[in-house]
């Protein structure tokens, strides 16, 4: 999926951003010159069972409260849902996405495989909308959906501000370390998507199989009680493994416990130097950030 005109085919400045999770969902307004979140981030409990339509009308619920913003001279379209006649949400869902198809679902309810859901997400939004709004009857929605990892890696590596400089031959593997280990890989401005790296198969200290994600994710760590070392060896052992697979020039982990990076950063020891380790700079907003610019710019894996 090509990013390479993504300056060029910048859409109306703003757009909305949501990201869809197994405990909770996030939105907000992207500002696709800045490439950051403008006013406040929506967060609600994502609900059980996480299907199609009741995750639809929370999502909508939190665009409602995003479009209802007062943004100021921040922005240069309209900030409030009266002033938009015309709209691109991107969503990040947790799910491999092929022409704007849920393939897989991972943490959110099995009913999601096989659906488009752009259709069931414009419906909600409609009925989220108040009744005596002037922009219940016209507003023109456009969806775009991609996976989570993925809108993530694209708000770190993803198609760069006009004051930036793309190499187009630099390849990049963007990790998010969290509930599963989720994966981005991007050479120069190009996406390739749904890579799904955490479920491949490694093997563990004790010579038995097991799906990367399942060993040496953040929510493993946590689970199992292990210290950042034993932790750090584990994480280790996945790196060099996509290392050696993909050859990528940057490494760069993302995830809640990126924050904590300087308790265990250090203790990676990878196989191949030249490699550059680096940390994510958007956090818990990457999802959010990555999928409202997806749809900026157009991208439907």
């Amino acid at each position: 999926m090509s990013t390479e005109q993504a300056n060029s085919a910048e859409w109306a400045g703003i757009t909305v951003g949501i990201d869809v999770g197994g405990s909770a969902i996030k939105a907000g307004f992207v500002d696709t010159h800045s490439h950051r979140l403008v006013g406040e981030r929506f967060t609600a409990p994502t609900p059980q069972p996480a299907t199609p339509e009741r995750v639809a009308d929370a999502a909508a619920a939190l665009a409602t409260q995003v479009l209802a913003q007062e943004v100021g001279a921040e922005l240069t379209t309209p900030a409030s849902p009266g002033g938009f006649r015309a709209l691109r949400i991107g969503v990040a869902i947790p799910s491999v996405v092929t022409n704007q198809e849920a393939r897989t679902a991972a943490n959110i309810a099995p009913s999601w495989i096989g659906t488009k859901p752009a259709a069931v997400f414009d419906d909600a939004l409609q009925k989220a909308i108040p009744n005596d709004h002037s922009a219940r009857s016209d507003l023109q929605v456009e969806w775009f959906f991609l996976n989570d990892a993925d809108a993530a890696g694209i708000s770190e590596c993803g198609p760069f501000s006009a004051d930036e400089a793309a190499d187009p031959e630099h390849s990049r593997l963007f990790l998010t370390l969290g509930t599963g280990i989720g994966s981005a890989l991007f050479h120069g401005t190009r996406l390739y998507p749904n890579t799904e790296l955490g479920h491949l198969t490694v093997l563990t200290d004790d010579g038995s199989p097991s799906k990367a994600e399942r060993w040496a994710s953040a929510a493993v760590k946590a689970r199992q009680n292990l210290t950042f070392p034993e932790w750090a060896a584990r994480l280790s052992t996945v790196l060099n493994i996509y290392v050696a697979l993909l050859r990528p020039q940057e490494l760069i982990l993302g995830g809640g416990i990126s924050a904590e990076a300087a308790r265990w950063l250090p203790m990676l020891k990878l196989e191949e130097p030249a490699v550059r380790v680096s940390i994510a700079r958007h956090f818990n907003s990457a999802g959010v950030i990555g999928a409202g610019l997806a749809a900026a710019w157009g991208l439907r894996p």
